[in-house]
């Protein structure tokens, strides 16, 4: 059975992205003990995101092989501090403990990958696995998920954080981009100063 709903992953991912390329890096906050898998989740979608717009610029012909390779090999733990700081300062205990429950079970994960599918194709890269189909059984158990207070959370509200939290994500994308000179330096208020910056739709 083909999906009947449209899940909505709880950050704009591609927005975010294109947001890096004319902001100036912020220093990330270091959250309190270990990181959620909430945190992870949203970590490694981030990561992906700017991994396949630069995958995407490449193919464009709008940055070379070696900035893409430097943006793949990058570690998504250097994402997850900053996550892992957002979702504790944005988000209660209950909502945690109940998005970190729900992502660990098979249709939790299953979920996660819908998700993740979806910025393939909000940046325009063929996803390398079919979408993951979801019963009607499944549908329901999403539907209701997604009205409790973890689940409105993940599933409908449209950012994960304010907008002090959301500069410190963008900080850290920007920061990852110019390790690996996708972005030629220069001051923040010139964005017209990139080299070969890679886009999102």
């Amino acid at each position: 059975m083909r999906n009947a709903f449209s899940l909505r992953p709880a950050l704009r991912f591609g927005a975010v992205i294109s947001l890096c390329l004319v902001l100036a890096p912020v220093r990330a906050a270091t959250g309190q003990g270990e990181p959620s898998a909430t945190a992870r989740m949203l970590a490694d979608s981030f990561l992906l995101g700017i991994r396949l717009s630069v995958q995407k610029a490449h193919v464009d012909g709008r940055v070379d092989a070696e900035v893409l390779d430097c943006v793949q090999r990058a570690k998504v733990s250097r994402f997850v501090p900053v996550f892992n700081a957002a979702v504790a300062q944005n988000w209660s205990a209950a909502e945690v403990r109940g998005v970190d429950g729900f992502l660990a079970t098979p249709l939790g994960k299953k979920y996660a990958a819908y998700s993740q599918r979806e910025i393939y194709a909000r940046v325009g890269i063929p996803a390398p696995s079919p979408e993951p189909v979801f019963s009607a059984a499944e549908q329901k158990k999403i539907e209701a998920f997604s009205n409790t207070p973890a689940g409105n959370r993940l599933i409908r509200q449209t950012q994960f954080a304010n907008a002090e939290a959301l500069e410190r994500v963008k900080g850290e994308g920007l920061t990852l981009l110019r390790d690996c000179r996708a972005l030629r330096q220069g001051p923040p208020e010139s964005p017209n100063q990139s080299q070969t910056a890679p886009t999102v739709p």
